[in-house]
């Protein structure tokens, strides 16, 4: 599965493990009927948060409702398996039943479209539709396109990541490969819907270490890597050889309130589902962030207010 350099590393350098069980089935299963084997790939994601520290409270109340369906297709007939960057991606973030974000990847180009209006509805986000009214009459029902070139100067800037289409593919598949590799190699349970893994971020953060340090231009991000403590627990439900769910705990200290965990739960499919191309996408350029910066500073008339886009999100 294609999962683009940036967003990777991010999830790795916060909680390396987050999105890679769904790898593990790939390096396990002795048949080709894997996760990879097919050219489509639907996963569905949950999380839960268990922390005692009042002031995530907050955030427990926004995850809780979640849920994510993250979409994998092939642009050829070839498996995804050896097709890892070539595969177009889809995000999409629903709150209950209602559709809030959607992220589209297509030759490393980044699409995106949010149901401005729906944000409202999200408990502890502090928002209302008076609020989101005229964020939504700018942003509402639009699709937005950030060229690749954008999306790696935001890397390079802000992430410290060394990106170019030549190093995403290079960092995708290595990265890849490392935790599968690792995830095979560490001892396992056998169960009787599958397997279950327990083991140290410490063990982790040393096998990818090497590959964070050459993608990235910060050495703080390699020394965050490497000093992160906390444990994870994997189980991983089998039919036959395929994998079809996973259940990921990481529990990491909290000082004073003790540990926390954060909980993922994955299912998998391999049903037939296209991913589109957005049409009509209005591309994103570093002029047009320019005006929305300068129009989140515009004062609305007749009151005191920030501006249009802080008065809003504010």
């Amino acid at each position: 599965m294609k999962v683009r350099n940036g967003k990777m590393m991010a999830v790795v350098a916060a909680a390396s493990l987050g999105l890679s069980a769904c790898s593990v089935p790939v390096a396990l299963s002795d048949t080709n009927a894997t996760l990879g084997a097919s050219q489509y790939l639907q996963v569905h994601l949950s999380a839960n948060l268990f922390v005692r520290n009042p002031s995530l409270a907050k955030v427990i109340k926004i995850i809780k409702p979640l849920t994510f369906d993250i979409n994998y297709q092939g642009t050829t007939s070839a498996p995804l398996a050896s097709s890892l960057n070539t595969a177009k991606s889809e995000i999409v973030v629903f709150n209950g039943t209602q559709k809030v974000l959607t992220i589209v990847n297509v030759h490393s180009n980044e699409y995106l479209n949010v149901n401005i209006s729906s944000l409202a509805n999200i408990q502890g986000l502090g928002l209302t539709a008076a609020k989101l009214a005229p964020v939504n009459l700018i942003l509402g029902s639009r699709w937005f396109e950030f060229p690749h070139s954008l999306i790696t100067k935001y890397e390079s800037s802000t992430l410290h990541i060394k990106a170019s289409k030549n190093s995403t593919a290079v960092n995708d598949v290595m990265l890849v490969d490392a935790l599968v590799t690792f995830f095979a190699n560490q001892p396992t349970t056998t169960t009787s819907t599958g397997f279950t893994q327990t083991g140290t971020f410490a063990s982790l953060q040393k096998a990818l270490a090497a590959i964070v340090k050459s993608a990235t231009t910060s050495p703080s991000t390699v020394t965050a890597l490497k000093t992160a403590p906390g444990t994870y627990k994997l189980a991983v439900t089998m039919n036959g050889s395929v994998a079809t769910a996973a259940k990921l705990a990481i529990t990491t200290p909290d000082g004073k309130y003790g540990d926390g965990t954060l909980t993922l739960n994955a299912t998998f499919a391999q049903q037939s589902l296209n991913i589109a191309t957005p049409s009509n996408a209005l591309v994103i350029t570093p002029a047009f962030l320019s005006q929305i910066a300068a129009l989140g500073s515009t004062k609305i008339s007749g009151t005191n207010g920030g501006g249009i886009l802080s008065g809003a999100l504010g």
